[in-house]
């Protein structure tokens, strides 16, 4: 018993020390607003913001400067810019089906068309001269040499399911591809010659492709029900690949991250309804991960008819992801869940000691 206790104290305190502070909206006149890019040079940050009235600009917002600073418009741009990316003083943008650029050192800074012909290039990044990018629609990845004046195109990877983001980290490129309600996590060597796709995390139901990785942890979001979404992680040095809620604070409007980024023990995040910041502490990241084995959860999940609880439940409930209540009975600590459509999910409830949970649920 005093076990038990102790591994929910652990849990409750590690899940309220690991929330993320929610901030508001950094910048007004994103609201009612589609999303873009997000890059961050010298302690500004930059990114890409499109208006319902078919407009679309680059800002700047100076992230040591006043939260309730105006943001500062650097280029218009003639479409939806989907990502950012820095190459000195150069500043690269994927624009629909065209990759352009600024050079930031210029007084009046212009876009230049590097690259056209594309097809949604939604991600970038730079490594030892070299452009990397996805192109959702052609499902492939692809790079351009920044030294030629005029660069070719070099197919790197293609694949029947769309590569949608990519991301740097030490001499890896880490990328998500959508497959099917979810997304599969894999990466490539820079230093290898002939370099392969490796699969770092199997397929996760119901998660959004953008994502941000350091060291030990994939953070991404992932659907809580109709129009809500939450922020996880996974940690994917570990056997056990089950997501972790990180924060818990119910996006309006689920319509996918176009950006997570982190500085300065800030997580930067860009939604359709602005851009959120949050506290980032990595030190909560490197708590045992024993603890959550105790978590409650049931089994077998996906599942035909009956799931059994690992714990002594007091209360439970099933939702559609639209937000429908199911009618369900709790029958020593099972459900029978035969009756139920094909689909997935969500599973709300609490123990007779108190601790609550969420999770989903797929029935085949």
């Amino acid at each position: 018993m005093k076990k038990l206790i102790l591994i929910t104290l652990l849990i409750c305190l590690n899940t309220f020390a690991q929330q993320p502070q929610y901030a508001l909206n950094l910048d007004p006149e994103y609201s009612g607003t589609i999303k873009g890019g997000m890059a961050i040079k010298d302690n500004y940050l930059y990114y890409g913001i499109a208006f319902n009235n078919n407009t679309y600009k680059i800002k700047k917002i100076d992230l040591s400067a006043s939260p309730n600073q105006t943001p500062v418009v650097i280029a218009n741009a003639v479409g939806n810019v989907w990502a950012l990316c820095f190459y000195g003083n150069e500043l690269y943008i994927a624009e629909s089906g065209a990759i352009k650029k600024i050079d930031l050192s210029d007084s009046n800074p212009v876009l230049n068309t590097v690259l056209e012909n594309l097809s949604f290039t939604s991600s970038l990044a730079v490594y030892n001269n070299y452009l990397y990018f996805c192109e959702r629609y052609n499902r492939r990845i692809s790079r351009i040499n920044l030294l030629e004046p005029n660069p070719t195109l070099e197919i790197l990877f293609s694949s029947t399911d769309p590569f949608v983001w990519l991301q740097m980290l030490n001499n890896d490129i880490y990328v998500s591809e959508n497959v099917g309600i979810g997304t599969k996590v894999s990466k490539f060597n820079l230093l290898e010659t002939n370099t392969s796709l490796t699969s770092v995390i199997d397929n996760i139901a119901y998660a959004n492709a953008c994502f941000y990785i350091n060291d030990t942890n994939f953070f991404f979001e992932q659907s809580t029900g109709f129009f809500s979404g939450a922020l996880y992680r996974i940690n994917y040095n570990s056997s056990n690949q089950t997501p972790i809620l990180y924060s818990d604070y119910q996006w309006p409007g689920l319509d996918g991250y176009d950006g997570i980024i982190v500085h300065n023990n800030y997580m930067y995040v860009n939604k359709g309804n602005g851009i959120r910041k949050f506290y980032f502490n990595p030190s909560f990241l490197n708590i045992d991960e024993k603890i959550y084995e105790d978590k409650i959860s049931f089994y077998p999940n996906p599942t035909q008819n009956i799931i059994t609880f690992n714990q002594d439940i007091k209360t439970v409930s099933v939702y559609t992801l639209d937000g429908k209540l199911l009618n369900t009975q709790l029958i020593n600590n099972q459900m029978d869940l035969s009756g139920f459509k094909s689909g997935i999910y969500l599973v709300r409830g609490a123990t007779n000691n108190g601790v609550t949970f969420s999770e989903k649920l797929v029935k085949n």
